[in-house]
């Protein structure tokens, strides 16, 4: 039986994204994201702005609603995706965060890192992002008003 641990990744890279919100680190925040992501965004550091004026109060908890992951293998090569969702509770409000995150990738290692990043409050009962898979990834940090 092989052991796949990518949940347990998928909530350390977000244990470690949510350190660097809270200490608003620019340089760290890129480093997270592949360069593609950054190369292909619509404006990355307005991005980062956004995420960093969203997220307001005292992280309280975090947990995961929901995962999934993809992978290809072609001669060799590969790429592992995680596609997360999850509930940020700070002492001010509750917040959704999605992220997806290739985690693997020597396919397009330009691509290695987080690829997507969407963020918003929270409304009441709800878990995901009223969004098309087709519109779901996009590069960069995504401002979502909705």
């Amino acid at each position: 039986m092989i052991f796949d641990n990518s949940e347990k990744k998928a909530d350390a890279r977000m244990e470690q994204l949510l350190k660097i919100i809270t200490n608003k680190d620019e340089d760290k925040l890129k480093g997270m994201f592949s360069k593609q992501a950054i190369n292909d965004a619509l404006d990355f550091d307005d991005g980062m702005e956004y995420l960093f004026d969203l997220i307001q109060g005292d992280i309280v908890s975090w947990k995961q609603e929901r995962f999934s992951s993809s992978g290809l293998r072609d001669e060799g090569k590969k790429y592992t995706k995680l596609l997360t969702w999850y509930t940020v509770v700070t002492d001010e409000n509750d917040y959704l965060i999605f992220a997806s995150d290739y985690i693997v990738n020597t396919i397009d290692p330009d691509n290695l890192g987080f690829y997507t990043l969407r963020a918003k409050k929270k409304a009441a009962q709800e878990i995901s992002f009223k969004v098309s898979w087709n519109e779901l990834e996009k590069p960069g940090i995504i401002l979502t008003e909705e």
